[in-house]
């Protein structure tokens, strides 16, 4: 009897990770923002380029602060920026430094 029901939970449990898994909003959103190049200018006037990685994506949020339809990412510590993606396409469509240079 045991074994029937330790067969069935196996084979229960090897159907389901065969089964895709749906991949979850933030994970698509932090997909679509790794390797996304920043521009920014420092102190000296000189153009320089922030590579967004996992790490740097502190949060992830829907953005009600506007009639976009957009979420709001918190990108970065020291060096900071809000980029604004459309809830469509997942595009950046706007970018706020939040640092002074």
């Amino acid at each position: 009897m045991r074994v029937g029901i330790l067969f069935l939970l196996l084979v229960f449990v090897m159907l389901i990770s065969c089964v895709p898994q749906e991949k979850s909003l933030e994970s698509e959103i932090k997909e679509s923002l790794v390797g996304y190049e920043i521009s920014y200018y420092n102190f000296a006037g000189q153009e320089m380029f922030f590579t967004i990685t996992e790490s740097d994506i502190i949060s992830i949020e829907d953005d009600f602060s506007n009639k976009l339809n957009t979420y709001k990412a918190v990108i970065g510590d020291s060096l900071s920026w809000n980029l604004y993606l459309d809830k469509e396409t997942l595009e950046v469509v706007r970018t706020e430094q939040l640092f002074v240079t």
